[in-house]
């Protein structure tokens, strides 16, 4: 069975009390995680997609356990996944 567009996403999850100002760190750090959920899911809560958190800069604080969507952070655009997903 081929699919013609996405059906899940993982989404950014804080790992633990983040202040903003706060540069999130790379996989299996110490900043955040990534939770799946249906794609439509994830866009509708307009979640940070994992791939693009590493080196994402909080403008807000967040608690242990919240989502990082694309409004609480600030991307370094010149890199190429940033590039490429948005």
């Amino acid at each position: 069975m081929s699919q013609d567009r996405p059906t899940v996403d993982v989404m950014t999850i804080a790992k633990r009390d983040l202040e903003a100002g706060e540069v999130l760190d790379d996989f299996g750090g110490y900043t955040f995680h990534g939770v799946m959920d249906r794609f439509e899911a994830a866009r509708a809560e307009n979640a940070l997609p994992v791939g693009l958190a590493p080196g994402a800069k909080l403008s807000v604080p967040k608690k242990i356990g919240d989502m990082i969507t694309w409004d609480d952070v600030m991307l370094d655009e010149t890199q190429t996944v940033v590039k490429l997903k948005t």
